[in-house]
């Protein structure tokens, strides 16, 4: 079997490895218009598709609606007393840094 009998995946799906049998369908949240990709494209803000189960989740700084179907732009308070911000959103000081670091 070579490379050129494999089929390509058809537009609104998506084929993550290779040599799957069957391609996966991008599903309501997600799209992808071009043929042959690994992954679809999240149709809302903040989001980013996950090709292990085909849904679409909030990427860092965006956070879930109330209702869970859409992602908003998550506001930070102002770290306060010298400390500063991971890129998690988490305000610490040199001593929390120091740690966080050695993980």
């Amino acid at each position: 079997m070579s490379i050129d009998s494999c089929l390509k995946c058809p537009p609104h799906h998506y084929c993550p490895r290779p040599g799957l049998s069957a391609s996966l369908p991008c599903g309501p949240v997600a799209q992808q218009p071009l043929s042959g990709q690994d992954t679809c494209i999240c149709l809302g803000e903040g989001q980013t598709f996950q090709t292990s189960d085909g849904l679409c989740l909030c990427t860092l700084d965006y956070q879930p609606t109330n209702n869970g179907d859409a992602c908003v732009h998550k506001l930070y308070a102002v770290c306060r007393d010298g400390k500063t911000r991971t890129q998690y959103g988490d305000c610490l000081d040199r001593y929390q840094w120091s740690l966080h670091c050695r993980q």
